[in-house]
């Protein structure tokens, strides 16, 4: 970042976006305890069960904690991946317009995805909390 660049605003995505997943990672975490305590299977296919709902989580946290959503005086960033990073990013000034785009279950949450178009093509902060609060935010800076 340049020695002029400040960073003005900070966001990221919130663990809040992914309930389908920790929903399914925490079921198959209990469906497994409870085929271990039942004996309906073998060991090993209980504890795969269990593995496989942890990896779901673990996969949710690594996706959310890496992604990364900032704008500065002169840019804004969109930084994502887990084991190669993605960035995105545009002159402040190149904004064109922000949307705000929700599914049913974000409404729900009071999440969504800022959609800031740029010339160079569209910057998305996925499942941020008050989108609309951010989007007039960036806004102003303008």
């Amino acid at each position: 970042m340049p020695d002029n660049e400040i960073k003005l605003i900070t966001v990221s995505q919130s663990f809040l976006n992914w309930p389908k997943c920790l929903g399914a990672g925490a079921l198959l975490i209990l469906t497994g305890i409870l085929l271990v305590f039942l004996g309906a299977f073998s060991t090993a296919f209980d504890l795969l069960v269990v593995v496989v709902g942890l990896g779901l989580i673990t996969r949710v946290a690594a996706v959310v904690a890496n992604a990364s959503y900032f704008v500065t005086n002169h840019r804004v960033v969109a930084v994502c991946g887990v084991l190669k990073k993605r960035a995105a990013e545009a002159a402040l000034q190149s904004v064109t317009g922000i949307s705000v785009r929700r599914g049913p279950l974000q409404e729900t949450l009071g999440l969504g995805d800022l959609v800031i178009e740029c010339a160079g093509g569209p910057i998305v902060f996925e499942g941020v909390e008050e989108p609309e609060k951010l989007r007039e935010r960036i806004l102003a800076l303008k």
